[in-house]
């Protein structure tokens, strides 16, 4: 007979309940601390981002007389510490510096700054690192006693600067939208002349497919010093490509971003202005503001109007009509005088129109007429505000001095000439959303930076990562 053994199993479930409260209690560690480790990594992210922003802020910030008002670093610090993180603290360490070099924590690590776009200067671009030591609780059973966060943050803080409007190109077309059945080429190329803009070159700021940026028609011929800069226009057809000249169709330039400019402010003129016939046929205008087409009351198909220095608000346009000459040559030496010469017409209203069959010899203001008058404005021959048509075409021998800004317009350009050969020149740099030039003779743009207007770069406050 054989005897039956019984195994007894009792103890066995207290092993395998053991293990389960060990893998239970690490899942509960881990839900419990890694939430925290989760939340500080988030706060801290967001503290890195609002500091380095205040950062950014505090850089750009100079008074009227180009001083920084404030302390960026202190700025960065200051954020991080209203977030909860305090550089003093041994479980924070908070480093706050430029990108012209990496950022070293108090253990050795290096962060160097990243998202920076290639050839930008990294001395405009300001780096946040935030490092936090996060205490675990249920996690120091398993023998983890600590995690360590790191979170880093990047702003460009581009100060403002004066600057040349659009890099110095002496056409810059601004509209950004592309050629289609709904709206206009930016850049069109027409007639059967040659336009020469000398000293620079042409900027067509839309990036668009194939030919939707830039329109040729005709037998129109383009010469510039430095090209004609549209970014991703690669597939005009050959023959349009040769009318655009040496060195031609530039499709990898870096085309500058409208917004980094600021826009002159406009004029107030308090006086009105007012035009007399001094003698048959000769008119003098004064400056001020004109409520109807300027020039305005003027009888008869042939005048000569002679403007007086200083700014002239014109809020119905301008209006040249063929046999009508326009000076800013008081004193007929044909040469500018800057302390007594010059206009700058602020158009907030109608149109712009030069007749073919105008004579116009205007140059902007180049000198300061008094306290009140504004450094924007220097140069500045036209300030077109409004959307308008604006046309210049000016007879034989017209000369235009100084920059047109047109932003809202489109800006019509057409030369001119007579049996002696002389030919319309602008000595201007042309700024405006849709560029037209027509006609069948020469044109000539002369881009010259010290006879053209400044701007102000605004100032570049921007979270890059």
């Amino acid at each position: 007979m054989k005897t039956q053994i019984q195994y007894k199993e009792r103890g066995q479930a207290l092993v395998i309940i053991a293990i389960a409260a060990i893998a239970l209690f690490g899942f509960a560690a881990l839900a419990i601390d890694g939430s925290m480790v989760f939340s500080d990594r988030r706060h801290s992210q967001n503290a890195s981002d609002t500091a380095v922003l205040a950062a950014a802020l505090a850089k750009v910030q100079k008074d009227y007389k180009g001083v920084q008002t404030a302390d960026w670093q202190s700025a960065a610090y200051a954020l991080a510490a209203e977030n909860g993180y305090i550089d003093t603290d041994p479980d924070t360490q908070v480093l706050v510096g430029l990108c012209t070099s990496p950022l070293v924590t108090e253990d050795g690590r290096t962060y160097e700054c990243e998202g920076i776009p290639a050839g930008e200067n990294p001395a405009h671009f300001i780096h946040v690192h935030i490092k936090s030591v996060v205490h675990l609780s249920l996690a120091q059973v398993l023998g983890w006693q600590t995690m360590t966060n790191h979170t880093d943050a990047v702003s460009r803080a581009t100060e403002p600067e004066n600057s040349n409007w659009y890099d110095g190109y002496g056409i810059a077309s601004t509209h950004q939208g592309c050629w289609d059945n709904q709206n206009e080429v930016p850049f069109d190329l027409g007639g059967s002349s040659t336009t020469f803009v000398n000293g620079a070159g042409v900027l067509v700021s839309a990036i668009c497919p194939g030919d939707q940026s830039i329109n040729v028609s005709g037998n129109p011929d383009l010469d510039t010093t430095t090209g004609v800069c549209a970014p991703g226009t690669t597939s005009l057809p050959s023959g349009d490509v040769d009318n655009l000249g040496n060195p031609g169709l530039q499709p990898a330039c870096n085309a500058p971003d409208p917004d980094n400019y600021t826009l002159p402010s406009e004029p107030i003129c308090e006086n009105e202005g007012d035009i007399k016939e001094k003698s048959n046929g000769i008119w003098e205008a004064q400056p001020g503001y004109y409520n109807d087409t300027f020039p305005t009351d003027i009888q008869g198909g042939q005048a000569t109007i002679k403007l007086r220095k200083g700014i002239y608000c014109l809020k119905d346009g301008i209006k040249l009509g063929a046999g009508w000459d326009i000076t800013t040559d008081w004193d007929g030496s044909n040469t500018h005088e800057p302390a007594t010469e010059g206009v700058f017409f602020f158009v907030s209203g109608g149109d712009v129109e030069f007749n073919g069959g105008a004579y116009a010899f205007l140059h902007a203001m180049s000198s300061n007429t008094n306290s009140d008058f504004k450094p924007e404005w220097l140069n500045l021959l036209m300030y077109i505000s409004n959307t308008a048509e604006v046309h210049i075409t000016g007879g034989s021998g017209s000369t235009f001095t100084g920059t047109i800004l047109a932003p809202k317009s489109a800006v019509t350009l057409q030369g001119s000439t007579d049996n002696t050969g002389g030919n319309v020149t602008l000595d201007s740099q042309i700024i405006a959303d849709i560029v037209k030039i027509t006609g069948n003779t020469a044109l000539t743009i002369v881009y010259n930076e010290s006879n053209n207007a400044v701007t102000t770069k605004s100032p570049g406050v921007v979270l890059i990562r």
